[in-house]
């Protein structure tokens, strides 16, 4: 799992926290500029697809989906604390910012906006990609697909949430989680997607 590892911790992880703000907003905003013309939007994958090669956008999106999320989900992990209230907490990824008051308040603000925009989009149009640019087992890929992604959410808000306080509770949640996609892949009858499943979920996420 993806994790922050940063040298200088205020300068590192504010650069990243507002690069991820960037990128997700730009995502955003192509998306919704391609959504305006649904009815044309796979004649413009397609488009795209004969200009660049197929594995940029694929790659591209395997790379930053994960990071971003858990780089917006970042400054709610505030476990850490020199007092007893809760604005003596600061933050796990930078100890110098105070939780709960101050800067911190507008990074929540920040990160919950971009999050509740950017999460439904991440994890349609990837899948739409997809969808544009395979000749076969399109529909059940495409499922397949928006499933992966809301699974994936899932175990990155669980990874910010108890995998610290509980980690026998994240492991079981964890297995759970990857039990029940692949038992799922299972029931669409479909070697790819079991394939996919098994080697995703047990392996990379």
């Amino acid at each position: 799992m993806f994790r922050l590892d940063l040298g200088s911790p205020k300068l590192s992880f504010i650069s990243y926290f507002y690069a991820s703000l960037i990128f997700s907003f730009i995502i955003i905003i192509f998306s919704q500029s391609l959504w305006r013309w649904q009815g044309r939007i796979e004649l413009f994958f397609l488009n795209i697809y004969e200009k660049i090669p197929e594995w940029i956008i694929p790659f591209l999106w395997n790379i930053f989906y994960t990071p971003i999320i858990f780089t917006l989900l970042g400054v709610f992990q505030c476990d850490q604390s020199i007092g007893n209230e809760i604005t003596d907490s600061f933050m796990e990824e930078d100890c110098t910012i105070f939780c709960w008051k101050d800067s911190h308040i507008k990074l929540v603000v920040l990160s919950i906006i971009t999050l509740v925009l950017y999460l439904p989009v991440a994890m349609h149009l990837k899948p739409f990609w997809d969808y544009a640019v395979s000749s076969s087992n399109v529909q059940v890929r495409l499922t397949f697909l928006l499933e992966k992604r809301g699974f994936q959410a899932i175990i990155v808000v669980l990874n910010n949430t108890i995998l610290a306080h509980q980690p026998s509770l994240y492991g079981i949640i964890y297995i759970l989680l990857i039990m029940s996609f692949i038992i799922l892949a299972f029931l669409k009858k479909n070697r790819i997607i079991i394939a996919d499943a098994i080697f995703d979920y047990a392996f990379h996420i």
